[in-house]
């Protein structure tokens, strides 16, 4: 018996090996359209860029995509009525990208589709925010939308450990985490965390850091059609797509889009 059954493991053993070397010599055939098509989006993405590099915004010049997210020793907003800003990120390729717009989404955190992170709205981030114009959606969320997102899309990030090895996000299910992680900063419960996100509070990096970047529902008849109905032109969603990107900063549209991708 133990004899058969060894017998039975070496020969499953040998047809895994078989079809791990039959998929190392096999050739990937790709399509003679697909790299063209993947040439011509990144050439039009590229081109981009030096139009926005060679026209820079009037208030701020661009900023180096090394500049993107702002760091724990930023000083604290002028205002107490500041919001913060939500990105969505709206289109998932990643094949054919201009690098710039691939260092941009990972800072980010934006690495798939229908991921939304908060950010806060210094020149920095608004500046880069028009590299990814055609890539992401953003606005600024109400209290509503952003106790909604916590409480049903919050997750906390995964710390390393001890192998060195990043562990996966976990859902918030108590305040406990929460003081462990953001205790020193003055946030011992969920609701604490909410309302530093909501009031880009003094201690809002350190808050939107802890939180994993949320995965959101796809809008109700996908991207084109949302954009077509938030803007009451439901019967022509290509005609919006052309006159203007789905991620133009449209703070009364977004809440309305969260209620949907919640």
């Amino acid at each position: 018996e133990a004899r058969s059954t060894r017998a039975r493991q070496q020969a499953a053993d040998r047809r895994l090996a078989r079809r791990q070397r039959v998929k190392k010599t096999k050739e990937a055939f790709v399509r003679v359209e697909r790299l063209v098509k993947l040439g011509r989006l990144k050439d039009r993405d590229t081109n981009r860029l030096n139009r926005l590099a060679r026209r820079p915004a009037a208030a701020e010049p661009m900023a180096p995509v090394v500049t993107l997210l702002p760091t724990a020793a930023e000083e604290a907003p002028q205002s107490s009525a500041e919001r913060p800003i939500l990105i969505v990120r709206c289109r998932g390729r990643s094949a054919g990208m201009d690098p710039r717009i691939v260092k941009a989404l990972r800072l980010f955190r934006l690495t798939r589709l229908n991921t939304a992170v908060f950010a806060k709205p210094t020149p920095a981030c608004l500046s880069v925010l028009r590299l990814l114009d055609p890539f992401v959606a953003w606005g600024a969320p109400d209290m509503r939308s952003v106790r909604e997102l916590v409480y049903k899309r919050g997750r906390a990030s995964g710390s390393q450990s001890e192998a060195g090895n990043q562990q996966r996000p976990v859902p918030i299910t108590d305040n406990a985490a929460i003081e462990a992680a953001l205790g020193k900063y003055g946030l011992l419960c969920i609701e604490d965390l909410v309302h530093e996100l909501a009031t880009c509070g003094p201690a809002f990096v350190q808050a939107a850091s802890y939180l994993a970047p949320m995965r959101l529902k796809a809008p109700l008849g996908g991207w084109a059609k949302a954009e077509a109905r938030f803007r009451g032109n439901e019967s022509q969603p290509e005609l919006i797509r052309k006159r203007q990107p789905l991620s133009c900063s449209r703070d009364e549209y977004i809440n309305g889009l969260l209620r949907e991708m919640i």
